[in-house]
Order: C-alpha cells, then sequence, then structure tokens
C-alpha cells in the first residue's frame, strides 16, 4: 500500500537525504502537491495541483531509490528545459522541492540538495502522467519533446 505524502516525505527525509546527515526535510503540512514546469524564460511557469496518487507513488519511489543512490550536490541545470518542480503544500518557510528531470531527481530543502539518479525516467513519467492532463497542448507537446530528447 503506498503511503500517504506526508508519511512517505518523512521516511524521505531519514531514507534520501539523511544519508549525508547534512539534510533534513520539512514535514509537510498538507497531503498535496503543486507542479511547475521549469521550462519558458521569462514567462510565468505554468503549474497546476499534483495528481494525490502521483504524488504518492513519486515518493513512494524516491524512498526506494533515495535509499540506494542519492548523493549530496548542487543543482547543475540544462538551458531551456529545467524539469518539473513537485512542491508539496506547506505554510512553512522550508519548504522542500523534488525537480524532476527524464534521468535525474533533484530534492532540495533549506540546508541542501540530494542528487538521485533514475536512468528509466520512471519518476519523470509518474509526475508527468499524473499532471499531464493539467496543461494546454502546446505545454505538452514541449514537456514530450524535452522528455524525448532527455
Amino acid at each position: 500500500m503506498i503511503r500517504p505524502l506526508r508519511a512517505t516525505l518523512a521516511s524521505l527525509a531519514f531514507a534520501g537525504i539523511a544519508l549525508t546527515s547534512a539534510c533534513t526535510v520539512p514535514e509537510p503540512t498538507h497531503a498535496n502537491a503543486s507542479l511547475e514546469i521549469d521550462m519558458f524564460s521569462g514567462w510565468q511557469k505554468p503549474s497546476a495541483a499534483l495528481d494525490p496518487e502521483a504524488a504518492d507513488e513519486l515518493i513512494a519511489y524516491l524512498d526506494i531509490r533515495g535509499k540506494h543512490s542519492a548523493s549530496t550536490v548542487g543543482i547543475k541545470l540544462p538551458t531551456g528545459f529545467r524539469g518539473l518542480v513537485v512542491t508539496p503544500d506547506e505554510t512553512s518557510s522550508e519548504t522542500t522541492t523534488i525537480r524532476v528531470l527524464p534521468r535525474v531527481i533533484y530534492v532540495t530543502d533549506s540546508i541542501g540538495t540530494v542528487r538521485i539518479p533514475d536512468a528509466t525516467g520512471t519518476a519523470f513519467d509518474i509526475v508527468w502522467q499524473g499532471a499531464r492532463s493539467s496543461f494546454d497542448a502546446d505545454v505538452v507537446e514541449a514537456v514530450d519533446t524535452a522528455q524525448a530528447e532527455g
């Protein structure tokens, strides 16, 4: 059974980020998450609510992947498409963000960033399929193209 976003994000703090003993992930105050597409420089970034089941699936996936392959790094983003940015809805100023690119995931909090490789693109597929229908056709086409270019 997939755990709620709140519980799985808290476990990610211990499973993934806490591997470095340098970062902690604040527990979210709500079970929902938003998604922003970081692509259009100088434009307002398209955003929508992430399907709660997709959010739970993403966090469960990160919980497993983080235990085996997380490393602390700075974020090196490409130009153009810079990922799907998932943010658990929180009132805290220490918001955790999960930046999902086609082959890598970055989990960031106020302390630092953890990089989790994802060669199969599973996390990207989970997030994109959980939000794709919320965006206009031109945005969907741009993200699909960026995913194909990987």
